[in-house]
């Protein structure tokens, strides 16, 4: 067996991460505008790009500066790992965190909500603004890391003789050793339904998916106080602002059956909202009424969502511990099959390997139980 298969036997738990989406607003129209002059839409853009990545950064050292004193377990599990840079796409910025607590996922998020202030005062000069998506997605079950090496003259990496499938969770294990030569991507269901929200995201609305949604109201219901201040364990944090915009279409998404859109409202509290929502008689939501609405939604679409799993080491946390012995099973029997590979003669790889083809697809989620919200 070589070092490549050795290291691939290692455990590894399901892990939850939180994706935030920032793109320009008005971008197309103020490049063809100046045309004839690129670096004024090239510094515009670049100082975008700059702006999201250092406020992103001062803002979450910012909001975690007040706890890191703090010696209780608390205190270590507020914010845990930093959001970093995904990619850009076009005019477009993406981060991802990863998950190990929910409250995690609230501290980000307003960190995040806070960024998304500064980079519409600086998108307001030339006439621009931001708009901004967010979601959720578990790997590596559902959703997948795809890795790939940064230098192709490198001796290719020999994977003829197993599955594609196989082989990018041996390069995975390679890439938690050491990051400088591979190139990590995010695929997968969860991936294509965050892009897709985009379409649904403006200047006020801050589209969630029905995940980040069940997470805001779980943490919202069970954490509120009397004053009825937005409060989680020893934060005091003003209160979000959820509205929801009924059933869309997202193409592609859930057989084309229609998906919530609930949103964040960015502009709460502007008197000129204030008033065309009573007009208009739009209310925001109960974080009770969130939690329940997305419980039952998940519960009645689980072949294509899924309660988010969340754990820390040995812990798992209420109300998302649901499919994450589920999500165990099934990643013990990919360790298994790795280790079979390492084993097999050249004729049984090529057996295996096409028995995998004509079964691809066949594999559906056993429904599952899930703790009616109060």
């Amino acid at each position: 067996m070589s070092d490549l298969d050795q290291a691939s036997l290692s455990n590894v738990e399901p892990s939850l991460r939180i994706f935030f989406s920032a793109d320009i607003v008005g971008s197309t129209a103020y490049k063809q505008k100046n045309i004839n002059n690129p670096e004024i839409w090239f510094d515009v853009v670049l100082s975008f790009y700059r702006e999201a990545e250092n406020s992103f950064s001062r803002r979450w050292n910012l909001n975690k500066k007040p706890f890191e004193s703090l010696a209780n377990e608390d205190g270590k599990e507020l914010f845990g790992e930093p959001p970093e840079v995904w990619k850009t796409v076009g005019d477009e910025v993406l981060f991802s965190k990863k998950v190990d607590h929910p409250i995690q996922v609230v501290t980000s998020l307003y960190s995040w909500i806070d960024t998304l202030g500064d980079l519409g005062k600086l998108l307001i000069k030339p006439g621009l603004n931001v708009k901004s998506s967010a979601w959720i997605a578990e790997f590596p079950v559902r959703n997948s890391e795809v890795i790939l090496r940064k230098k192709i003259d490198d001796q290719p990496f020999d994977d003829a003789e197993m599955s594609h499938v196989i082989a990018n969770f041996i390069l995975l294990k390679e890439y938690q050793r050491n990051r400088d030569d591979y190139v990590r991507d995010f695929i997968g269901p969860s991936i294509d339904t965050g892009f897709r929200l985009g379409a649904y995201a403006s200047v006020r609305k801050l589209a969630i998916s029905i995940e980040l949604a069940y997470i805001l109201g779980v943490e919202g219901s069970i954490k509120k106080q009397a004053n009825s201040k937005y409060s989680v364990g020893i934060l005091d944090l003003r209160p979000l602002t959820v509205r929801y915009g009924g059933r869309v279409f997202l193409k592609g998404v859930m057989d084309g059956g229609g998906y919530p859109l609930f949103w964040i409202d960015l502009a709460s509290g502007e008197k000129i909202y204030e008033v065309e929502d009573r007009l208009l008689g739009s209310q925001a939501c109960s974080l009770d009424d969130v939690w329940c609405f997305a419980e039952n939604f998940i519960r009645e679409n689980f072949n294509y969502l899924n309660v988010p799993c969340i754990v820390s080491s040995e812990k798992q946390y209420d109300h998302y511990s649901i499919q994450c012995d589920q999500y165990r099973e099934k990643i013990a029997l990919l360790e298994q099959r790795v280790q079979n590979i390492s084993t097999m003669s050249a004729r049984e790889k090529e057996d295996l390997a096409e028995k995998e083809y004509d079964h691809a697809g066949d594999a559906e989620d056993a429904g599952v139980i899930i703790p009616k919200c109060p």
